[in-house]
């Protein structure tokens, strides 16, 4: 029985380590990341920014706010599903 409870006391003290810890900042951030999702209107490849014309077509997509430091700084290539 003795160790029965120090085990709970040491499962009860990692769960609250966590909590207390990282664990709100990382399910705020989860939560967050699944919930906030954004319309982006986006240019086709290959068109030039420097021309002060609008181009032919832009195309909507909905991506999570996660999503969009990685994805459009120029590190990765485009979402899947990208004409």
């Amino acid at each position: 029985m003795k160790q029965i409870k120090s085990g709970a006391r040491w499962l009860m003290t990692c769960i609250a380590l966590l909590v207390f810890g990282t664990g709100l900042g990382y399910f705020g951030r989860t939560w967050e990341c699944r919930s906030g999702t954004q319309t982006v209107y986006v240019a086709a490849p290959g068109f030039e920014s420097g021309a002060m014309d609008l181009p032919a077509k832009l195309y909507r997509l909905q991506v999570s706010s996660c999503t969009l430091p990685a994805q459009w700084g120029g590190d990765k290539p485009p979402l899947e599903g990208y004409p």
